[in-house]
């Protein structure tokens, strides 16, 4: 079983991005929840990008807190975006009827 792990980056644009890597299951969600809502707490971020590229599981505790951090995003006038999430995740999402939440981009989109 992979670790989770992230990375943050914070541009001058008013955007962070969390680089999520390995499995993102009950053991990281928590962790990510927390940096996710860490940096929406910020007075200058207007944007939370949580780039998926190197996620290898998603687990529904992890999809669970990106529609947290969704919902916060929308009630302070924010925007959550996906970036390089999998087309085995967007058809997970689809069935769970949540892809319509999210903004998602391609892996090296634009936030």
């Amino acid at each position: 079983m992979a670790d989770f792990a992230l990375s943050e980056k914070s541009t001058d644009s008013g955007c962070t991005v969390l680089g999520l890597v390995g499995e993102l299951d009950l053991a990281g969600a928590a962790t990510m929840r927390a940096a996710g809502l860490a940096a929406l707490g910020q007075p200058d971020c207007t944007t939370l990008v949580l780039d998926a590229t190197a996620l290898t599981f998603v687990d529904s505790t992890g999809i669970g807190s990106w529609v947290e951090l969704r919902n916060h995003a929308n009630e302070h006038d924010q925007r959550l975006v996906l970036r390089g999430v999998s087309e085995n995740l967007i058809r997970v999402l689809t069935i769970a009827g949540l892809v319509s939440l999210f903004n998602i981009d391609a892996p090296d989109g634009p936030a």
